[in-house]
Parts: C-alpha cells; sequence; structure tokens
C-alpha cells in the first residue's frame, strides 16, 4: 500500500490532470455512496426522494451511480 501512494503522490506532482481526474473521481463516487446510504438509512425510495427534493427520479439513480455526464 505504501508504494501506491508513492506512485500517487508521484503522479500527483508531475501530472495535475492526472490529480485533478483522480480526486474527481473520488470525489464523485464518495457523493454517490453518501447519498445511496442516507436514502437507505431513511428508508426512503428513489421516488420518495425524487418527491422530496423536486428531482427527477431518473436522476436520482444517475445520482447514485455516480453517472452525473449524462444529467
Amino acid at each position: 500500500m505504501k508504494e501506491f501512494f508513492k506512485l500517487l503522490a508521484k503522479n500527483f506532482g508531475e501530472d495535475k490532470e492526472y490529480a485533478h481526474s483522480y480526486m474527481e473521481g473520488h470525489t464523485v463516487s464518495r457523493l454517490a455512496a453518501q447519498v445511496h446510504a442516507l436514502r437507505k438509512q431513511r428508508g426512503w425510495s428513489q421516488e420518495k426522494l425524487a418527491h422530496i427534493t423536486g428531482i427527477a427520479q431518473e436522476r436520482i439513480s444517475k445520482i447514485e451511480s455516480a453517472d452525473f455526464n449524462s444529467l
């Protein structure tokens, strides 16, 4: 694992686009997981979350699958 972090730090320092892409992907994945977990924790369906937030259920599905590019 230590070698992975060394490689990651090297790539972050040498390639800002790589660093940005990595962090963006990580952030998107965490956000998707948090939305899904909180919805499940409350016992809500995607339809209920959609109704409460005013966001279409299809968009909730895309958010939870981290498919933000097609929103």
